[in-house]
């Protein structure tokens, strides 16, 4: 019997928008009705440490491989999102 392989649909950008919404609102304890999704991260208060968890959980969540180091170029949700969603 061979094993049987699940292909779940990569998730795309606004799926991965709305992971980080929820994620920003939890960790940075922001409403997420304040949130702007073309506002750079540093300025929710995203700093070092919370930006290592984020990419961690995000890699995690989304199966994409990711380091802090993308964040210097996609350092915003929609940045982030749209980024993951090509490299899923």
């Amino acid at each position: 019997m061979s094993d049987l392989l699940i292909d779940t649909p990569a998730p795309g950008a606004e799926a991965i928008q709305n992971w980080l919404y929820d994620y920003i609102e939890n960790v940075l304890d922001f409403n997420k009705a304040d949130i702007v999704s073309d506002v750079p991260l540093q300025n929710l208060g995203l700093d070092s440490s919370s930006a290592v968890g984020l990419i961690s959980d995000l890699a995690a969540w989304s199966g994409v491989p990711l380091g802090v180091k993308v964040l210097r170029t996609h350092n915003s949700i929609k940045s982030l999102a749209e980024y993951v969603a090509r490299n899923h």
